[in-house]
């Protein structure tokens, strides 16, 4: 997959800016009809709100989806902004200070390994983002490459962390080895 011009992360950052303060003032949504033919195509994004600038306040995104990234972009940066439902939805107040960030996944590459050691080995920390399939079939979690820094960079825990994502136990990437699908992938990242 070709990354995408620094051009046409600017437009992102610029829609998912946009698609934010929509949202919370409840107006119509940016267009995106008048975009590149970089923004046209599907591709996987997570958008990242921060308000004020470094508080996380909501982080979504899409894997597999149909619409166009500039599509996706809008609607994850507003859905990121008010209905994370981790975090409380950004007031007007809060649109004096935030920021938002796009990341677009390039390919995700299986990951095979021969132990939990050896998968453990071949973790990139910092560079790789993560994709963690256990059992029951469809079951999955992702972590992007700046996670890493939250565990301090540790393959096992940041393993353990995808692994209670998905509802399961720290250990369950471990004694689930044999069952678990792991692919890694890198991101293109534009904003804040």
């Amino acid at each position: 997959m070709i990354p995408l011009a620094d051009v046409d992360g600017v437009r992102l950052v610029a829609l998912a800016r946009a698609a934010v303060v929509s949202y919370v003032r409840r107006t119509p949504l940016p267009s995106v009809t008048d975009v590149s033919d970089g923004l046209v195509d599907p591709r996987d994004v997570f958008v990242t709100v921060e308000a004020p600038p470094g508080t996380l306040r909501g982080c979504l995104g899409s894997m597999g989806g149909d619409e166009s990234i500039a599509a996706e972009v809008v609607r994850l940066a507003g859905e990121a902004a008010t209905s994370d439902t981790r975090f409380p939805p950004l007031a007007f107040s809060d649109l004096e200070a935030f920021t938002v960030k796009v990341s677009v996944l390039g390919p995700r590459i299986p990951l095979v390994a021969s132990s939990p050691d050896d998968l453990c080995a071949r973790l990139r920390p910092g560079t790789d983002g993560v994709v963690l399939e256990l059992p029951p079939p469809g079951s999955r979690a992702l972590f992007l490459p700046e996670v890493w820094a939250k565990v301090e960079n540790d393959p096992g825990v940041f393993l353990g962390a995808l692994s209670e994502k998905q509802g399961a136990p720290a250990s369950a990437w471990r004694d689930r080895f044999s069952e678990a699908r792991v692919s890694i992938f890198q991101t293109w990242v534009f904003g804040a």
